[in-house]
């Protein structure tokens, strides 16, 4: 349950970040766009582009584990630099 609570905290933070870029989005369409088409489609791609990185690190991931022969995931994991 906790993972999945920060997965969507995920989400909500990164749609707060581009709310900037989309306010200038926003500006820059026509009076009859479709605003809600448009925020959804927003959100559906950043929520899409979100699940295909977490394929992206976890392939990263599971091949460190392998190159450096390590038992577990948490041998390659390290917090900070």
């Amino acid at each position: 349950p906790d993972c999945w609570s920060t997965a969507v905290s995920q989400i909500f933070f990164s749609l707060g970040v581009t709310f900037g870029i989309m306010t200038a989005f926003g500006s820059h369409c026509p009076v009859d766009a479709p605003a809600f088409e448009n925020s959804v489609i927003i959100a559906l791609s950043n929520s899409f582009f979100s699940f295909v990185s977490g394929f992206a690190v976890f392939g990263v991931l599971g091949y460190l584990k392998q190159y450096e022969d390590a038992e577990h995931i948490d041998e390659v994991v390290k917090a900070g630099p």
